[in-house]
């Protein structure tokens, strides 16, 4: 398995890490960095500067279920304190 990034993922990943060095806002980057809630407003925001340069998703999740628990419903995480695990990515990842 070839784990190197290909010339064309290695100036996709330059281009990705440029444009969120000017574009995502501080207040978000802080609040990503220090492990703190993200509400809806923020990502609305996010998504919307995303769309702009044309980077965008179409749809928003409703509820998420984690074994048999909703820890997301209605735009507010509502899973039990302490029930999981903040995963945070890791440097392998291509961005």
């Amino acid at each position: 398995m070839n784990f190197e990034y290909t010339p064309e993922e290695q100036a996709f990943r330059a281009e990705v890490r440029k444009y969120l060095q000017a574009n995502l806002p501080r207040d978000l980057s802080e609040k990503i960095l220090n492990y703190k809630q993200l509400h809806r407003e923020d990502w609305v925001r996010w998504h919307k500067i995303l769309a702009a340069k044309g980077w965008s998703v179409t749809g928003w999740p409703v509820v998420t279920i984690r074994r048999g628990e909703v820890v997301y419903a209605g735009g507010q995480v509502a899973g039990t304190p302490g029930s999981g695990e903040l995963l945070r990515p890791g440097p392998t990842l291509p961005v």
